[in-house]
């Protein structure tokens, strides 16, 4: 059955997001002038958890951020708790600023980015130790955590402690969610706790990053590149490994019994293209708000079926799609009941 009360730590980042509206994305060399500036809450963290918490079905499951900023944004988390965010784990330091992001959007929609960390970069040891933050979250919860959702824009140790503790869980188990984003090095990759990974989200040019530092470097594209990833050794336990294609729309190798099955789900047509920057975190967060529905035992030992795991990409690939008719990362993120309205 699926969990009667599921519970979401999404730890990872607070970002101010300043948007740069360009005609093109800028060209080395070149100096071009802005047609508006405007500075909104962002952060993968609060997108993919934004998305979880739209997703909601109810009252079915609650999703928590754990992240830092600076002080000077804390009245900012009145908009975490409008998309149902609980804000009770987010730390508002006085000592540095939040972290930003210098996002480039371009006339077709299309965008750059460049990060300062800022909070999201600085340990803090009200976060840092999983043990003392899985507790905290399962006090403000009433409930176990059974779910964890981590991104890479915030320090690697936290992320590996957190994985970690998080796969010792039991009774209930906790699904792991990564989604590698920005990818990590070389070296970094090699050395991941991989194991302890339930559900790999990444897009298919970080699909061919791990690719080449973990594997042989096999020169594909497309479909091929999560068909590969399934069959490197680091890999091979992680029952689900979901590569978003943009337009293309998603390619997923999945674990049913003993073997597995890759799926391919086109990509619904927006009706228009405004703004593509959240669109990767609108999918991670809606496949989250799905899987959180699953049997998290089910899941991992792959007798859930191919319809469900089809459904549960499907309706993700269409809430990113939604998204990218819209301004703005989080502004641009749609409802759960728009979602259904629209794939009916």
């Amino acid at each position: 059955m699926p969990n009667s009360r599921a519970v979401c730590l999404v730890r990872s980042s607070i970002n101010i997001d300043e948007y740069l509206l360009v005609p093109h994305i800028v060209r080395p060399g070149e100096t071009l002038s802005s047609l508006n500036v405007e500075r909104k809450l962002g952060g993968k963290g609060v997108n993919v958890s934004a998305a979880i918490g739209l997703g909601k079905d109810g009252d079915d499951y609650s999703v928590f951020l754990a992240a830092q900023m600076g002080h000077e944004d804390a009245s900012r988390e009145q908009e975490l708790q409008d998309r149902n965010v609980e804000t009770t784990l987010l730390v508002k330091r006085q000592d540095i600023r939040t972290g930003t992001a210098y996002i480039q959007v371009a006339a077709d929609g299309e965008n750059s980015i460049i990060l300062v960390g800022g909070a999201n970069q600085v340990r803090g040891l009200q976060l840092d130790e999983p043990e003392k933050l899985f507790a905290r979250a399962c006090e403000q919860a009433q409930g176990n955590v059974t779910h964890v959702v981590l991104q890479n824009e915030i320090p690697l140790t936290v992320t590996r402690r957190t994985l970690e503790h998080a796969a010792k869980q039991k009774r209930p188990s906790c699904i792991s969610i990564f989604n590698p984003s920005p990818m990590l090095g070389r070296g970094e990759l090699q050395s991941f706790p991989w194991a302890d990974v339930d559900v790999l989200i990444v897009n298919e040019g970080e699909g061919r990053d791990l690719l080449k530092a973990l594997g042989n470097g096999a020169d594909v594209e497309g479909t091929a590149v999560v068909q590969a990833l399934g069959q490197l050794e680091s890999l091979q336990k992680i029952p689900w490994l979901v590569m978003t294609r943009g337009a293309k729309g998603v390619a997923a190798s999945i674990k049913f019994n003993s073997s597995r099955t890759t799926l391919e789900v086109p990509a619904a047509t927006p009706r228009e293209v405004l703004d593509t920057t959240g669109a990767g975190d609108t999918f991670a967060g809606y496949l989250v708000a799905s899987i959180m529905q699953l049997d998290s035992d089910a899941l991992r030992q792959g007798s859930l079926g191919p319809q469900r795991a089809r459904d549960a990409i499907q309706f993700a690939a269409l809430a990113a799609t939604m998204a990218v008719e819209n301004a703005g990362a989080l502004e641009g993120i749609p409802k759960r009941n728009d979602v259904l309205a629209r794939k009916h």
